[in-house]
């Protein structure tokens, strides 16, 4: 609830207001960005189904980003081709999965999209910071381990002293202020039987 209350508090302090706007529905979902560097149709021997899913072959990527694209739009090729998988994947998926982008990443998930003053909207904002912070700790090779090795066991904990030398709570602090923002192993197994998932 303190988080919750401090991520109000944050939107209030940057003019946003918590009340929800009529016009923004949960089914609200952001555009996906237009597809500018690589060619989706070129890429389509990069991708292969198994097991009913999507599987993209990352090295043909790599030499087809290498071959098509200029060096300084390297960067955004790769986040086209991960758009592209992840819109494949989404389509495996089926249902109400959405793809939602931020300045860092890409999630493909399948929770409503938030109302403004939704505390999921406060969940999203919190996650995009988040992630910015951590890849502003690990540049490269040690953000993607991280991203690699990070477990719902430990909330990333481990992850992030192992790969990036910096522990979550310090790093929630910085954004959410002085406090205890460390994640604790046996309150989230708490929430996880709450909810039937242990």
């Amino acid at each position: 609830m303190e988080l919750t209350r401090k991520l109000e508090q944050r939107a209030r302090q940057t003019g946003k207001s918590s009340a929800p706007d009529p016009a923004v529905t949960r089914k609200t979902v952001p555009a996906l960005p237009a597809m500018e560097v690589i060619h989706p149709a070129a890429l389509e021997p990069a991708f292969a189904v198994a097991d009913g899913f999507h599987r993209a072959d990352w090295e043909f990527i790599s030499r087809w980003i290498e071959a098509n694209a200029a060096p300084p739009d390297h960067e955004a090729a790769w986040t086209e081709a991960a758009l592209l998988w992840l819109t494949k994947l989404r389509d495996d998926l089926g249902g109400d999965y959405f793809i939602l982008p931020a300045s860092q990443t890409l999630v493909l998930c399948d929770l409503p999209v938030y109302e403004p003053g939704d505390p999921n909207e406060l969940s999203y904002s919190l996650a995009e910071v988040f992630v910015k912070l951590l890849s502003e700790r690990g540049e490269g090779p040690a953000f993607r381990s991280f991203i690699e090795h990070a477990h719902q066991d430990d909330a990333g904990q481990g992850a992030a002293m192992d790969c990036l030398s910096a522990d979550l709570g310090g790093i929630a602090g910085t954004f959410l202020g002085r406090g205890d923002w460390r994640p604790r192993r046996s309150a989230m197994v708490a929430c996880w039987k709450q909810a039937g998932w242990a």
